[in-house]
C-alpha cells in the first residue's frame, strides 16, 4: 500500500517490536584511555562519607549543606534554632537554587507579561503583511535623547485574519533591535559616571570588563577562570534593565522629537529580553548550585573573585527588581533569599572574605592576557568601598535592604571585625538621633 507524502499510515499496517528482542552489537573490547592528571590538579579524599550522605538524605539547608552539618526541617541543627523562627523563614531554605527558580517559573517575569505575549502570539500566528515605508531611528530606555540609542527599522503591518494593524520591527537582519547581542551592548550602557562611585556600580562595571574577551589575539579559545559565569551574568542584568523599563521611546531620524515605541515593537523587545532571562538565569543558577553540593562545596582560589563577584550582582538585580516592579513581590523575595545565604555560607571566614584578590588568578590566566593590571585595579576598587557599602546598609531602613543586613552585611561585618562608627550627638536642634547620619563612615576595620 503506498502513502503520500504528509500522511500517517494506519495503525493496522505498523509493527510492534520488542526492545528486548533486538540483536544487540557486540561490546568492544579497546583498552581504557589513560588519564592524564595535571600537575596542579589535587586529589580530594572525603574525610567522612557517611555524614555527606546524611546531610543530601536530611535536606539540610543551603547553610549547613555547605558545612556539612546534619539539619533537617524536622530537627534543625543549633545554629538553625538560634536564628528564631522569623528568621529561618528566609534563611533555612532546603532546596538548591535552581529550584528554587523552578517554583517560581509559572509567576516569574509576570510584568508585562500579559499584553506583550498577546500582541507577540498575535503576531506569530496571525500573518503579518508589511507595507508602506520603512521607519529608521534609534529606540532608548528613557526620555532623553542624550542617552545611549539603539538603531532600529520599524514598519506598518496588518493581520488580515484577525483584523488588526499596527507598527512593528523590521524583519531584515540588519535590524540590530531583534539581536540580543545588540541589546546587552545596548542596555549596559545606561550606566552614568556617578554609579562607577557606588559598590553597585564598580561590581557591574568589573564584570562587564572581565566578560570581554582577549583583546590580544581573538581567535584564542583560552578563557578567564569563570568567564562564561560572568558573561551569563552581565548579559542577565542588561536584559533585567530592559525588561523592567516602564516604556521604551522612539526618534525618528532627522528628528528631535521623542515619541513611545508602539506596542508591538515593545512587546517583541521585551519578549527577546524575556526569553534570555530565562535562560541565563538557568544557567547561572545550575553552574553556582555546584558548590553547595556536599560532594563539591571546594571551590578553587582562583574561582573566587569571579564567584564572589557573580553573587552579589546577582544580588542587587533582584533587589532592583523587588524595589522597582510592584509584580516582582513575593517572586524574586525568595531567590534574593537564596543567593544571599549561598553567598553568606560560600564567604563566610575571614580567610575567604580577606583575602579576595585577582592575585589568586595568577597561574590561569590565558596566554597574551593584556587586561590583567586593568582587571585588578577595578577589583581592587571594588574592595575599596566595601565597608562603605556595610556602612550605607547597615544604617539604612529600607525593607529590602534589611534583608541584606541580617543575611550578609552583619556576618559579614562580624567576620573582618567592623565596627560601625558611634552615632554623632544629636542636639535638640538638629532632629532626631540617626536622621541626619548618612556620611558617617566605616571604623575598626
Amino acid at each position: 500500500m503506498s502513502t503520500t507524502l504528509g500522511q500517517i499510515e494506519s495503525p493496522a499496517y505498523q509493527v510492534s517490536l520488542d526492545k528486548r528482542s533486538l540483536p544487540k552489537p557486540p561490546a568492544l573490547d579497546l583498552p581504557a584511555r589513560p588519564i592524564k592528571k595535571s600537575p596542579n590538579s589535587r586529589h580530594r579524599v572525603a574525610k567522612d562519607v557517611h555524614k555527606g550522605n546524611r546531610v543530601r538524605v536530611a535536606s539540610a539547608c543551603i547553610r549547613c549543606r555547605v558545612q556539612k552539618v546534619t539539619c533537617s526541617a524536622v530537627d534543625p541543627c543549633e545554629t538553625c534554632k538560634k536564628l528564631g523562627q522569623q528568621a529561618t523563614e528566609f534563611s533555612c531554605i532546603r532546596g538548591d537554587l535552581t529550584s528554587v527558580a523552578k517554583e517560581l517559573s509559572p509567576r516569574r517575569c509576570e510584568f508585562f507579561c500579559f499584553s506583550s505575549s498577546r500582541i507577540n502570539d498575535t503576531l506569530r500566528t496571525g500573518g503579518p503583511q508589511f507595507q508602506g515605508p520603512v521607519f529608521e531611528g534609534q529606540i532608548f530606555l528613557e526620555p532623553d535623547s542624550s542617552r545611549p540609542g539603539l538603531r532600529a527599522t520599524l514598519r506598518n503591518f496588518t493581520c488580515a485574519a484577525l483584523s488588526c494593524r499596527g507598527c512593528t520591527l523590521t524583519r531584515n537582519p540588519e535590524n540590530r533591535a531583534m539581536s540580543q547581542d545588540s541589546l546587552v551592548d545596548w542596555a549596559s550602557q545606561y550606566v552614568s559616571s556617578e554609579d562607577h562611585r557606588t559598590f553597585e556600580g564598580r561590581i557591574e562595571y568589573f564584570i562587564k570588563h572581565y566578560a570581554m574577551p582577549s583583546q590580544y589575539n581573538p581567535y584564542n579559545t583560552a578563557q578567564r577562570p569563570k568567564t562564561e559565569l560572568l558573561q551569563k551574568v552581565h548579559t542577565l542584568n542588561a536584559m533585567c534593565r530592559i525588561y523592567r523599563s516602564p516604556e521604551l521611546y522612539f526618534i525618528r531620524s532627522g528628528e528631535i522629537r521623542l515619541s513611545e515605541l508602539p506596542l508591538p515593537a515593545q512587546a517583541e523587545i521585551r519578549g527577546i529580553a524575556r526569553s534570555v532571562i530565562e535562560s541565563s538565569e538557568r544557567d547561572i543558577l545550575a553552574d553556582l548550585d555546584r558548590y553547595l553540593k556536599p560532594t563539591k562545596s571546594k571551590m578553587d582560589n582562583h574561582e573566587r573573585p569571579a564567584v564572589w563577584a557573580a553573587l552579589w550582582q546577582l544580588m542587587f538585580i533582584y533587589r532592583d527588581l523587588l524595589r522597582n516592579v510592584k509584580p516582582w513581590h513575593g517572586n524574586a523575595e525568595p531567590l534574593l533569599n537564596a543567593v544571599a545565604v549561598s553567598y553568606a555560607s560560600l564567604f563566610r571566614t575571614s580567610a575567604t572574605l580577606k583575602l579576595l584578590s585577582l592575585d589568586t588568578v595568577k597561574g590561569h590566566w590565558p596566554a597574551g592576557e593584556t587586561q590583567q593590571v586593568g582587571l585588578t585595579k577595578a577589583f581592587d576598587g571594588i574592595l575599596e568601598l566595601r565597608d562603605t557599602f556595610h556602612q550605607r546598609i547597615a544604617s539604612g531602613v529600607d525593607a529590602i535592604d534589611q534583608r541584606l543586613k541580617v543575611l550578609v552585611v552583619d556576618p559579614e561585618m562580624k567576620v573582618l571585625k567592623c565596627r560601625p562608627a558611634p552615632k554623632k550627638q544629636v542636639s535638640a536642634k538638629r532632629g532626631a538621633s540617626g536622621q541626619y547620619d548618612e556620611d558617617e563612615i566605616m571604623t575598626g576595620c
